[in-house]
């Protein structure tokens, strides 16, 4: 072997550099944790506003149906319906439940 071909002798990393190399991935993953969580906390709300406004409309149509005025006995059978519709026909409470 020529003398030029020799391996040259690789020097071990420091021990501070594992260190921050290791560091760096844990801010890292704190990073990518931290916007997932603010990700899902806005997708939450916009799920919950969304079936609020789907028991509100259904209630408005329960109401817009009715013949007379609305009596205590009707509007909380409306909303009780409405309710229960809105919760059959969630993601959340399918997976929840079964």
């Amino acid at each position: 072997m020529l003398p030029g071909m020799l391996p040259r002798r690789v020097q071990p990393l420091a021990g501070w550099s594992i260190v921050a190399v290791f560091a760096l991935i844990g801010a890292a993953l704190l990073a990518t944790v931290w916007s997932t969580r603010a990700s899902i906390l806005d997708a939450s709300e916009a799920v919950r506003c969304g079936q609020a406004d789907a028991v509100e409309q259904s209630v408005r149509a329960d109401l817009a149906d009715l013949d007379a005025l609305p009596t205590s006995a009707s509007s909380a059978r409306s909303c009780t319906s409405a309710a229960k519709t809105a919760c059959a026909t969630s993601r959340w409470s399918r997976t929840a439940s079964g």
